[in-house]
């Protein structure tokens, strides 16, 4: 417990500042709005394929069918129809092994660093989201856990918002 307070106490202080942007390589980098690692928005099944290799399992639900790595923490939403079908619609990462070029990464951030480094994203702790908007209708969404006195971030997705 008195563990717990000291690292959290040494988070706020900036003791344990996030990894610097070069620890992150291009291929594990979350770029908000654009990309995770070598993935795009918008990249075709193929596309992805050859960014992430082979899906571990794939989900076909009504709309979308899901991709999953599940030992690299990655999830990618293809749509399923219309003019987006065969295209990545979100792109999900839940492992600490990803990161933005600020350090931000699943499991090892908090909601705070997460507001200090995009002030504008909307927080709403109810829901356990920051959301960060970014081009073309995209959006970037760090969500977090319940403990108030940690939040730490769990998943952060990228997603093409439907226009």
């Amino acid at each position: 417990m008195r563990r717990a307070a000291l690292t959290l106490a040494a988070l706020a202080a900036g003791a344990l500042a996030p990894p610097a942007a070069a620890a992150t390589p291009a291929s594990r980098l979350i770029v908000p709005g654009v990309a995770v690692g070598r993935g795009d928005l918008g990249d075709t099944r193929a596309a992805i394929r050859a960014a992430y290799g082979r899906p571990t399992s794939v989900a076909t639900r009504r709309r979308e069918i899901v991709w999953r790595w599940p030992r690299r923490g990655l999830e990618v939403a293809f749509a399923r129809t219309g003019a987006r079908a065969g295209r990545a619609l979100a792109i999900s990462a839940s492992s600490p092994a990803w990161a933005t070029a600020a350090g931000l990464a699943p499991g090892r951030s908090l909601k705070a660093a997460v507001v200090r480094e995009y002030p504008r994203a909307s927080c709403d702790d109810e829901a356990g989201l920051c959301v960060l908007a970014g081009p073309a209708g995209r959006r970037t969404v760090f969500s977090y856990g319940e403990d108030a006195d940690e939040r730490l971030v769990v998943a952060v997705i990228t997603v093409e918002v439907a226009r």
